[in-house]
């Protein structure tokens, strides 16, 4: 995992914005999930590749991560995805990847939410295929993570509108 500028979102004027790369790195997905709900019933650390649309998760202290730390979200966490772009198939593309991941502060942002990017007091980063990842395990998903940049927090920030 590295962490990069994400120019496109840093020109709308997201102090917190950044974009982390997925590295090609085999998935071994050993967290618990309830049947019913799908979310994480117990803390594990598991392989970025293997993130999913609701998990909570640690915020990685050195930025660069290949494991991350998922939590059930009626825990204390830093981050939360909240919200999945798939990529069509083809060559690896930044600038189509960086072009889709606006939809992060979009439409999906504020149906997450409950207002628009530019009333909350939330950021949010892509989290975006590399193009090892891309050629190698066909790694076609952006990942919409939101967080609390005032720190950490309990629950999901569905609805929170603020």
């Amino acid at each position: 995992m590295t962490r990069r500028t994400h120019r496109g979102l840093a020109a709308l004027a997201l102090t917190a914005t950044f974009s982390l790369t997925l590295l090609g790195c085999s998935s071994s997905d050993e967290r618990e999930r309830d049947s019913g709900t799908g979310q994480v019933t117990e803390e594990a650390t598991i392989d970025i590749v293997a993130l999913e649309l609701g998990d909570c998760m640690m915020d990685a202290p050195s930025g660069l991560r290949e494991d991350i730390d998922v939590v059930p979200c009626t825990e204390p966490h830093d981050q939360e995805v909240f919200h999945e772009i798939t990529m069509p198939d083809g060559d690896f593309s930044e600038t189509d990847i960086d072009a889709a991941s606006m939809e992060c502060i979009g439409e999906p942002y504020t149906a997450f939410i409950g207002l628009e990017k530019a009333e909350s007091v939330f950021e949010v980063f892509p989290l975006i295929p590399s193009e090892t990842s891309w050629d190698e395990h066909d790694d076609r998903t952006i990942q919409c993570v939101i967080f609390d940049p005032s720190g950490p927090v309990t629950g999901t920030l569905a609805g929170a509108s603020r």
